[in-house]
């Protein structure tokens, strides 16, 4: 549960530290890749704050990969060692 918990929690962080990083360009990324209009959340040409985004951007973006990993290995550690089958309901999605 409290995994389940961190990878919303750390997905959430990270979309909205890249949506801020966004504004901190010199020419600030204002359109997606459907050439939408997005409001940014932060724009200012500090450099300051633009490593403080980016920094903090990457090093969420690697623990939510991380906890991506620990938590397929713990999937495959019920399928493969205790020999229950969480794996196949997940795949399967049977309740």
């Amino acid at each position: 549960m409290a995994g389940h918990f961190a990878l919303y929690v750390l997905m959430f962080a990270c979309a909205l530290t890249g949506w801020a990083l966004a504004g901190t360009f010199r020419n600030p990324l204002t359109r997606d890749l459907l050439g939408l209009a997005l409001p940014t959340i932060y724009q200012s040409q500090d450099r300051a704050m633009h490593g403080l985004f980016e920094d903090s951007h990457k090093i969420l973006a690697y623990l939510l990969a991380a906890l991506v990993v620990i938590h397929m290995l713990g999937a495959m550690r019920h399928h493969l060692i205790k020999h229950n089958d969480v794996l196949r309901r997940m795949l399967l999605a049977k309740p």
